[in-house]
């Protein structure tokens, strides 16, 4: 099989060729079950026949997969598929320890820090009767947050109990066939032949302290010949006197020619330099020349401009596959954003602007005295903005048109247009939004219906799909200046997802960012190259390029958010975007006065609260940088307590059991799965062999789930799973952010109806077992009131707003009250109702939003 980007390999996308060399070959590749990017690493074809080498490389390779440490890259999968056999890794950002040597970038305490870290990587590996047998200074990387990643381990055997004892005898030789490794790292023990052990990797371990403290390698040579002779004959280099004695002598009994005089394992090594650390830590830093000037700045080498930090996918490869050790993704110059500052700043917020064609000028979107958004016109360098629309329902998300002629802009469910100067507004595009036009002004991409990306001729005419989107979330696309590509956003979880490129005439769309956050309207830089993006990937909301061929986003602002909805001048030398400040803000109701006090407020995404069956904590998501975790905290707003810790997960739904002792949730990273957990907090538990898709909801009895089942994240049926059995009913339709009834005999959820073009939500009431579901009233986020006899729910404002109406009916459908006005929603319209009826919600909070303008470099 050919592999190349586009093609599919034992169930991964590929997405680019990484690198290649020696034998191996490794592809940036997407695994789609996970939600993640990985490095997947292949044979070269040449040795694809060679089957006695292909299974003993991969049997390897599975024996390393064992490492599970954190300074230690994961190999996540070893397989064939297709002919062909690989190994998927933990794809890796940083820079390699050689480099930070090489650029005089590593002062010595930061030295010991990482060297520790490598020692105990390898301590990990030989627990688990597991060697390198190549370590070196180039296949240990260093994260951008100052973590160090040993690499390579696919290299490694299993070995024997005596040979990490030190015992040499004939019957304790591996296999190994030839000599592995790098020959400046590489024991003089097996240069003569005899096999690897724990404590030749100890000597690697050594040459690279030494390599980390001195700057250079303790043995040389022109040859190969003359380096061998070096390493079995020659004493190691003197190292500078002012480094600490315990430090020296740690690295001299690491380099000791002869294997029984050495340290016998790593973990010998790791208590060595724990106990030298605090000698290095309070050395006179002020004293010693050359290497103290480099400790007066420790860490410096993450912001240094010598070198730009690298994403280096790792190729975790066996035996003869260490040929591409350092594989570099092709170096881009970075964008420098330079002269922020404020360009326009009202009392209601200015948000969503576009450039006029010679740059001069942007249309944005600003409330009038109603609060009700209108567009505006600003001369960038005078003048006061100007009113273009005066629209009872209002005007958003404009587009200039590169002709000059005419604003695009969204009104009443469809794209209007209005002359720039103002004028009488006039219809385009039936049930279409966010529109934008290409660079020559002929074509027009937008929202359309049956969740589709249109493309249309400027005028509204011929329009036709060219994608499907799996959620109803805005895909705000973006025509590329050539008219031949569209970018767009598509959600995974509500406002959660990533962006795509589908080609102007149709055909299957390309992933093009792997962040799984929020996100929203891109644009595409001037010349075609890059694309400008809003994501959450690292914790706050900034703008991304990235190129739009695909790649590693680059960050364009850095500041604390929330930073979005770009636009670039025609030339390309100028930015402007939206900048707001939001909080989440956890509020309780009371359910006869209507009084709201505030729990908890953050900076960060908080949602989906939920009340303990005794009314006396509420459990909710909160997000940490990317990650979502799950909280805890009275119901005063005290005692809050984290519950979720592990980097790189996504939770979130928590739902209390019936006794209050255990939580269950919803996890969509690293692997989606429906769990439990304690709610004092500790491991989770899966329940059951099967993945919950969505909206899983555990009965009263903790007996049965309910659960969506979906195509794509649209839902086609609500069925029910009893845990024990296995055995499963199917709802008459699909619901919607569904709850079970207090006793658990009944479902409640919503149900959209859709006619005549038209779509509306209805409260729908399901029987838990089998019987026909009916239709109550309209309205929607349905939650049984403490003593089960009510239904409450919610309704659109009008006009449509950030706030919901709350309503309640009675089961029998009769009794229909209106409580007040909840909200304003961010994220998800979502609520909880606790035994004695108070209300728990999140409420979004923004301040104005402001225009901002940055020079680009």
């Amino acid at each position: 099989m050919a592999v190349t980007p586009g093609s599919d390999l034992g169930g991964y996308q590929i997405i680019a060729l990484i690198g290649q060399g020696g034998m191996g070959v490794v592809y940036r590749a997407y695994d789609p079950s996970l939600h993640r990017f990985v490095a997947l690493k292949l044979l070269r074809e040449q040795d694809a026949g060679e089957v006695a080498r292909r299974r003993r490389l991969l049997r390897e390779a599975r024996s390393a997969s064992a490492l599970n440490h954190p300074h230690i890259c994961t190999i996540h999968e070893v397989g064939e598929a297709d002919g062909e056999a690989f190994m998927v890794m933990e794809l890796i950002e940083g820079r390699p320890l050689r480099d930070l040597i090489a650029s005089d970038e590593l002062p010595l305490q930061i030295a010991v820090k990482y060297a520790i870290q490598v020692a105990d990587a390898m301590a990990h590996a030989h627990d688990r009767r597991i060697l390198h047998r190549d370590l070196k200074t180039s296949n240990v990387m260093i994260t951008p947050d100052g973590r160090v990643k040993v690499l390579d381990f696919g290299l490694a055997q299993r070995v024997r109990e005596q040979d990490f004892a030190g015992e040499h005898d004939s019957t304790a030789t591996l296999e190994v066939g030839r000599v592995t490794g790098t020959l400046a790292y590489m024991a003089p023990e097996l240069l003569e032949g005899e096999p690897a052990d724990a404590r030749s990797d100890v000597w690697s371990l050594g040459v690279v302290l030494y390599e980390m403290v001195t700057g250079r390698l303790p043995f040389t040579g022109r040859t190969s010949a003359e380096l061998s002779a070096t390493i079995l004959r020659e004493p190691p280099k003197p190292i500078q006197a002012d480094v600490p004695a315990g430090l020296r002598q740690t690295i001299a009994r690491c380099l000791c020619k002869e294997p029984v005089q050495r340290y016998q394992q790593a973990r010998e090594v790791v208590a060595a330099l724990e106990a030298v650390q605090s000698a290095v830590a309070t050395r006179d830093p002020t004293s010693h020349g050359a290497e103290a000037g480099r400790a007066q700045r420790p860490g410096a080498w993450l912001w240094s401009n010598r070198r730009p930090v690298t994403t280096i996918a790792v190729a975790v490869a066996a035996a003869g596959l260490l040929g591409a050790a350092l594989l570099w993704f092709p170096y881009r110059t970075p964008v420098r954003v330079t002269g922020n500052r404020l360009v326009i700043s009202l009392p209601a917020g200015a948000s969503a602007a576009s450039f006029s064609p010679d740059g001069t000028t942007i249309v944005f979107q600003y409330g009038d005295a109603k609060d009700i958004p209108q567009l505006w016109l600003k001369n960038l360098a005078q003048g006061d903005p100007l009113p273009i629309t005066s629209l009872e329902l209002g005007a958003t998300r404009p587009c200039w048109s590169p002709k000059g002629d005419q604003i695009l802009f969204n009104h009443r469910g469809a794209i209007w247009s209005v002359p720039p100067l103002g004028g009488q507004p006039r219809l385009l595009i039936q049930q279409a939004s966010n529109p934008s036009l290409s660079a020559d002004g002929e074509l027009v991409a937008y929202d359309g219906p049956e969740r589709g990306i249109w493309l249309a001729k400027a005028d509204g005419s011929d329009p036709r799909r060219v994608a499907v989107r799996r959620f109803t979330w805005p895909g705000t696309p973006a025509v590329s200046p050539n008219s031949q590509t569209i970018v767009y956003f598509d959600s995974e979880e509500g406002p959660i997802g990533d962006y795509w490129v589908v080609s102007a005439s149709g055909g299957t769309p390309r992933r093009l960012t792997f962040d799984s956050s929020l996100g929203g309207r891109p644009v595409w830089t001037p010349d075609g190259r890059f694309i400008m993006l809003s994501s959450m990937r690292r914790g706050s909301e900034t703008l991304w390029r990235v190129p739009a061929g695909g790649g590693e986003p680059e960050p364009v602002t850095l500041g604390a958010g929330q930073d979005r909805e770009p636009a670039v001048s025609p030339d390309g030398n100028s930015l402007v975007y939206t900048n707001i400040r939001v909080a989440y803000a956890l509020m309780l109701r009371d359910p006869v006065t209507g009084q709201q006090t505030q729990l908890l407020e953050r900076r960060s995404p908080v949602d989906l609260p939920r009340f303990s069956p005794q009314g006396d904590r509420i459990a909710f998501f909160q997000q940490i940088e990317a990650d979502l975790h799950l909280f805890t905290m009275n119901v005063d707003g005290r005692e809050v307590r984290q519950l979720t810790h592990v980097a790189g997960q996504r939770n979130l739904g928590p739902q209390w059991s019936a006794d209050g002792a255990f939580l269950f949730f919803t996890r969509f990273r690293p692997d989606v799965s429906f769990r439990k957990m304690p709610a004092a907090g500790g491991d989770s538990t899966k329940l059951g062999p099967w993945n919950v898709q969505n909206w899983a909801e555990v009965d009263p009895s903790g007996r049965a789930v309910a659960y969506a089942r979906l195509d794509g994240t649209q839902p086609t049926a609500t069925v029910i799973r009893d845990l024990e059995t296995g055995s499963e009913t199917v709802l008459d339709f699909p619901l919607r952010q569904f709850r079970w009834s207090r006793d658990g005999q009944t479902i409640l959820g919503s149900r959209v109806l859709a006619a005549a073009g038209n779509s509306s939500w209805n409260v729908a009431q399901c029987p838990a077992g089998r019987g026909a579901c009916r239709m109550i009233t309209s309205g929607y986020t349905t939650r049984p009131s403490g003593d089960g006899s009510r239904i409450f729910f919610l309704r659109q404002t009008n006009p449509p707003s950030g706030y919901r109406e709350l309503w309640s009916i009675g089961q029998d459908g009769r009794d229909e009250i209106r409580i007040g006005t909840l909200g304003r929603f961010g994220i998800d319209v979502n609520f909880d109702v606790s035994r004695d009826d108070r209300i728990v919600f999140v409420q979004y909070r923004e301040e104005k939003a402001e225009l901002w303008r940055a020079n680009l470099q």
